[in-house]
């Protein structure tokens, strides 16, 4: 469980990364990717980039990878009321 939470944070580090990468397909896909790991604690550093991003496609990755933190989060309350999972995929 240590390792799968460390291979987390080295892949969540990377992506990060690559959110400053000068191609803006790299940093679009980042974003996504960010989106789908479902991190909440990201969403301020996903703004930040947001705000200083002037590519489209990128802020819209960024965009939908805030929508879908806040989604998750959104689930995962939830799901501790409830006691039932919350199916994600709309």
């Amino acid at each position: 469980m240590v390792q799968q939470l460390n291979n987390t944070q080295i892949a969540i580090n990377t992506l990060l990364n690559k959110l400053n990468d000068s191609l803006p397909q790299i940093r679009a896909k980042a974003a996504e990717a960010l989106g789908k790991i479902g991190n909440s604690s990201l969403a301020d550093t996903l703004v930040s980039h947001l705000i200083g991003e002037n590519d489209l496609n990128v802020r819209l990755n960024l965009i939908r990878a805030l929508v879908g933190l806040r989604r998750f989060r959104s689930a995962k309350k939830a799901q501790t009321i409830t006691g039932q999972r919350v199916n994600l995929d709309l």
